[in-house]
């Protein structure tokens, strides 16, 4: 139960630090953005139903939950997809700094 709840409050905050709703799971504002065609929205969706279930937009939209091995599968994707914003979060800075001392222009 704990474990559910924990993977809940990150999914939201994905969605707020991408600026969805605080209380928005991701899934719910991709298939929102992807009913408006937005680009990110039709990306993010088009993974979901390859790797999570077929039409998972469309049932989030109709308020079916995710559950049993969806959710586990979610849940990973989830901490993965953290995982990565926070490496390009913490390296990215440095690789543009190793970049640029790399350039003969700038020497």
């Amino acid at each position: 139960m704990y474990l559910r709840t924990f993977f809940d409050q990150l999914d939201q905050m994905l969605c707020a630090l991408f600026g969805g709703a605080p209380q928005t799971p991701i899934s719910l504002a991709a298939a929102e953005a992807e009913v408006k065609r937005e680009p990110w929205g039709c990306a993010l969706c088009a993974w979901l139903h390859a790797t999570l279930r077929q039409q998972h937009c469309p049932r989030v939209l109709a308020g079916e939950t995710t559950t049993g091995f969806a959710a586990v599968s979610a849940a990973v994707q989830l901490a993965v997809l953290a995982w990565v914003i926070a490496a390009i979060g913490v390296l990215g800075p440095i690789a543009v700094v190793l970049w640029l001392d790399g350039m003969p222009l700038l020497r």
